[in-house]
Order: C-alpha cells, then structure tokens, then sequence
C-alpha cells in the first residue's frame, strides 16, 4: 500500500509542471499580436503628418501666382 502511494504523487508532479509550460506559450502569442497592432497605428500617424506638410507648401504656391499676376514682386513668396 506504501509504494502505491508514492507513485500516485510523482504522476501529480509532472502533470502539473506541463500546464505551466503550456501557460507560458500561450502569454508569448499574445504579446506579439498586440506589438503588431501598435505598429499599425504608428504609420498611419505618419501618413497624416505628411499629408499636412504637403498641403501647406501647395497654399504658398498659390499665393505666389496671385502676386505675380497683380504685380506685387515685393511680396516674398
């Protein structure tokens, strides 16, 4: 009856040291699809930035050409 016993105690350990692995695997997934995500939302911020950037220098052009055509050289464009 004493030699059942251990042995019943040793199968316990190793079942449980499994699961943690399997804990473990499952935490590592996770964490890489949430670093993708945040790489999303950098370029799109980027995009927008330059966006911007080119609509300004388009409004400069403009009034450029609006000067030119009243004869206003001295304005700087």
């Amino acid at each position: 009856m004493g030699k059942r016993g251990k042995k019943k105690k040793k199968k316990k350990k190793k079942k449980k040291e499994k699961k943690k692995k399997k804990k473990k695997k499952k935490s590592k997934k996770k964490k890489k699809k949430k670093k993708k995500k945040k790489k999303k939302k950098k370029k799109k911020k980027k995009k927008e930035k330059k966006k911007k950037k080119k609509k300004k220098k388009k409004k400069k052009k403009r009034q450029c050409g609006l000067h030119d055509d009243l004869g206003l050289t001295s304005v700087p464009c």
